[in-house]
């Protein structure tokens, strides 16, 4: 019996049921997006409190020196002396492209404290540091230095002191 009931009404009055049910539909859409704005809010541009240990602002790091553009600049942050150069053990590791023969990098979530940096352009693209006889082939350099090394250095010579609050960037070069 209803559903002869719907079906007549249906036939006589379709344009009512019709702009009813796209009403219903459009309520629904209403809701479902006022719904979401309002339970879940996405932050854009809130900086919250940095966890304990964390410095509040990223480590800015800019490295000149590339010969070419091609491959990418293979970082590596330390922060204990006896981890150093093992790149399984750095507390930030990651690569970015070249641009202009300059790399940059913003690194969030490292503790202020004592670091080393390393890095290296990769030329090839193939994630090492390419070596003949133990010598590297490819350009690097270390945070903290201003010449070259006989042998990889101590963290001691490249070390230094990230306060978590400066935004001047820590520049480095490769050679």
């Amino acid at each position: 019996m209803i559903k002869r009931f719907l079906i007549r009404s249906w036939e006589e009055n379709q344009g009512p049921w019709l702009l009813g049910f796209a009403g219903l539909v459009l309520a629904i859409g209403f809701f479902a997006i006022y719904w979401r704005q309002v339970t879940h809010v996405q932050p854009t541009s809130i900086r919250y409190a940095p966890k304990p240990g964390i410095a509040p602002v990223p480590l800015l790091v800019e490295v000149s020196g590339f010969k070419n553009d091609q491959g990418v600049c293979m970082i590596a942050i330390y922060d204990d002396p006896l981890k150093f150069l093992d790149i399984n053990k750095a507390v930030y590791k990651g690569s970015t492209k070249i641009i202009a023969g300059k790399a940059k990098w913003e690194i969030p979530d490292i503790a202020p404290g004592m670091l080393a940096v390393s890095v290296y352009h990769d030329e090839n693209s193939n994630g090492e540091l390419d070596k003949t006889l133990g010598v590297p082939i490819e350009p690097y350099g270390f945070s903290g230095q201003s010449g070259r090394l006989l042998g990889p250095p101590k963290f001691a010579q490249v070390q230094f002191t990230w306060d978590g609050l400066s935004v001047k960037p820590l520049v480095l070069e490769v050679k």
